[in-house]
């Protein structure tokens, strides 16, 4: 191996590192009974798909930074779970959702 692929190989392990131990943050930072979640779906579904699967559950405060992502406000405890039983893959703290990228906020209407 070359100097520079030994770089890249380690700079590439430091990101995977990282963003891993972000991930586990955001979610471990989430409480049982947070009232409001970014619940994150699979990215076969569609847009509509996804924003319904979050209403069913509490008000749909806007889409988050990657395609699949919706961040909701539930009236009521266990709100991840509930979106996780729903087809959530994912249950996220906000704030770390919507850091990702530009806010996308669902069709008014």
């Amino acid at each position: 191996m070359t100097r520079q692929s030994n770089a890249t190989t380690t700079l590439a392990l430091c990101f995977g590192m990282t963003s891993l131990a972000l991930l586990v943050g955001a979610t471990e930072s989430l409480a049982p009974n947070a009232r409001t979640v970014a619940a994150v779906f699979p990215p076969w579904w569609s847009p509509a798909d996804v924003i319904a699967a979050g209403a069913r559950h509490g008000a749909v405060l806007s889409a988050g930074a990657a395609p699949g992502v919706v961040i909701v406000r539930g009236n009521g405890p266990g709100l991840a779970a509930r979106l996780r039983r729903d087809g959530a893959l994912l249950t996220l703290n906000p704030l770390a959702a919507r850091g990702c990228g530009p806010d996308r906020s669902p069709p008014h209407g």
